[in-house]
């Protein structure tokens, strides 16, 4: 882990073209939330959905009329489908994501993919939204934000998740998931993995990446319902959150709520305790594997003590995220 160099610039003049992508299927919720999101940002033309032969819920019967780019794949198995292979679905996901990808960066500056239950967050004290953020131009030509999950905490009175509402409004409390860094806001066509790429990638501390898996309670315990279906099918296997039945989803979103508090977020001051004592470059490079699995490398190096113990304590966001409206 290096710092990056080069200053940072910004070109407030300049209008970049931004393509938003995202695959699911049977997705509702976190279909609405996701798309509510980018598209008030970039516009609905700009938003890109990879359907997956959803048959419940399809995205144009959950988002009604839309402009967004709907692509679906009417089929389950790849035309080189290999029985018995255990990462034939992420293998052949993300091969078609990354030439998606580059195929969109023939026309747009930006290409930024999640799955539908992520989006990137900048730092509201440091930027208005995400599309002032990207203005600044990328010394890497990839981008991360460091991970967090905001949680439901159910028991101590939280009402269900609103999903047309404010996510800093109704879910104050997170954890750090820095494995969730996904480096996947693209200026350059690369090749994607599940949490990754296959070069060099900018993590930026005033970025990040909000995994919504655990915001709602009951969202939650019937997609785990479906995923663990496809997990128990072999569909999918390996250590995947899929693995979990909903039981253990809930025990997990339980263990959350009762790990001690911890402050507001507090993880610039454990980034530059790890880098310089005199000037803390707030976007650094991370070295990837080819597994494209950054979070090895993220934390592989990390004295006991520091980023290693985040996911150990609870954090509150404080209230310039509320008042950003998201």
């Amino acid at each position: 882990m290096l710092p990056s160099s080069g200053p940072r610039k910004y070109d407030e003049g300049a209008k970049l073209n931004v393509a938003c992508v995202t695959w699911g299927k049977n997705e509702t919720g976190f279909l609405r939330f996701w798309f509510r999101y980018y598209a008030s940002l970039f516009g609905e033309s700009h938003c890109y959905i990879i359907d997956h032969n959803s048959k419940e819920q399809r995205p144009e019967d959950v988002l009604g009329p839309t402009q967004a780019n709907i692509v679906r794949i009417p089929m389950e198995k790849a035309r080189d489908h290999k029985a018995g292979d255990p990462y034939e679905f992420d293998r052949v996901r993300f091969r078609f994501l990354s030439q998606f990808s580059r195929s969109l960066l023939n026309y747009y500056d930006v290409v930024i993919y999640n799955d539908t239950d992520e989006i990137y967050f900048p730092d509201p004290g440091k930027y208005e939204n995400l599309k002032a953020y990207l203005q600044a131009p990328h010394t890497q030509r990839c981008r991360a934000g460091v991970g967090v999950e905001p949680f439901h905490d159910f028991e101590a009175g939280e009402a269900d998740f609103d999903f047309s509402g404010s996510l800093f409004a109704q879910r104050p409390n997170f954890i750090y998931r820095m494995h969730h860094s996904k480096p996947m806001i693209l200026r350059k066509g690369l090749a994607l993995g599940g949490h990754g790429v296959n070069e060099p990638f900018e993590l930026d501390a005033n970025l990040y990446l909000l995994h919504l898996k655990y915001v709602d309670k009951k969202s939650m315990e019937e997609r785990q319902d479906f995923l663990h279906g496809l997990y128990q099918n072999k569909t999918v296997t390996g250590q995947t959150r899929w693995r979990f039945d909903r039981e253990q989803i809930v025990e997990q979103l339980k263990g959350y709520a009762a790990l001690p508090e911890g402050g507001g977020p507090c993880h610039v001051a454990e980034f530059e305790k790890l880098l310089s004592p005199t000037e803390f470059p707030e976007v650094f490079l991370v070295n990837t594997r080819p597994a494209y699995y950054p979070y090895f490398e993220l934390t592989k190096s990390l004295p006991n003590g520091s980023m290693r113990d985040l996911g150990q304590r609870r954090f509150r966001f404080d209230s310039s995220f509320a008042q950003s409206g998201v």
